[in-house]
């Protein structure tokens, strides 16, 4: 009864959870390059500290494209504190890596802490870091154009 009371204090004492992830564009061009650049949401403000953390956005490879997959790193100088993570990795023009008609999705994963610390910032408990088929379903996909 106490918790309900006090309004929000009951998700501020509890672990940061993701929201929801998403995309940061809704294209990339194959022929131009650029950055597949993904946001992932929580529910508050989470801390990373020592090293940027990693993330894997898939490749369908419905066209050409030679790679399954792409590695991103978190975004920002460490320390960070934020309910919002930005991870991106750069694709040159023309790379082949990506093709005209691959699908680009975020899939079920755990974000990967690459020797570095991600809590919460009010308890300072460990942050959660998976992410479910169903949020990376709603996160959307880009299709690469030429």
């Amino acid at each position: 009864e106490v918790l309900v009371a006090l309004g929000s204090l009951a998700t501020n004492l509890g672990q940061a959870t993701i929201d929801a992830v998403d995309w940061e564009s809704t294209a990339f061009d194959v022929s131009a390059g650029g950055s597949l650049i993904v946001n992932v949401h929580y529910n508050e403000e989470v801390t990373v500290a020592t090293a940027a953390p990693l993330m894997v956005v898939t490749n369908g490879q419905e066209g050409s494209g030679s790679a399954a997959n792409f590695t991103l790193t978190m975004d920002g100088t460490l320390p960070v504190t934020s309910d919002k993570l930005t991870f991106s990795t750069s694709v040159g023009a023309a790379a082949g890596t990506i093709g005209a008609g691959d699908v680009l999705s975020i899939g079920a994963q755990t974000i990967n802490l690459n020797g570095g610390t991600m809590v919460d910032k009010i308890g300072g408990g460990n942050a959660e870091r998976a992410i479910s088929a169903a949020q990376g379903t709603a996160g959307g996909t880009i299709t690469a154009i030429a």
